[in-house]
């Protein structure tokens, strides 16, 4: 989030372990449920990070970037390139 100037991060827990061969598995579910409870997130937030866990996983299953071969590689290339260096 973008808010007066400033890029905001809140880290809500759930995370989303994607493969070389784009299996993945939804982590640390346990901890966001302690947390949502612990903190009170509101419904709206609950319903935010739903959509948003839904989406990721369409981006995968879809292979939109960057859960695909060509991305995978290009930056993988990348990473090789400026690891020489």
């Amino acid at each position: 989030m973008y808010k007066n100037k400033t890029i905001q991060y809140i880290d809500y827990d759930i995370d989303i372990l994607v493969k070389s061969d784009f299996s993945y598995k939804i982590v640390d579910q346990d901890e966001f449920e302690e947390n949502r409870r612990r903190f009170q997130y509101p419904k709206s937030i609950e319903c935010s990070i739903s959509q948003n866990l839904a989406e990721l996983e369409k981006w995968i299953n879809n292979r939109k970037d960057p859960f695909n071969e060509p991305f995978k590689d290009y930056w993988y290339k990348v990473f090789l390139n400026r690891r020489k260096k």
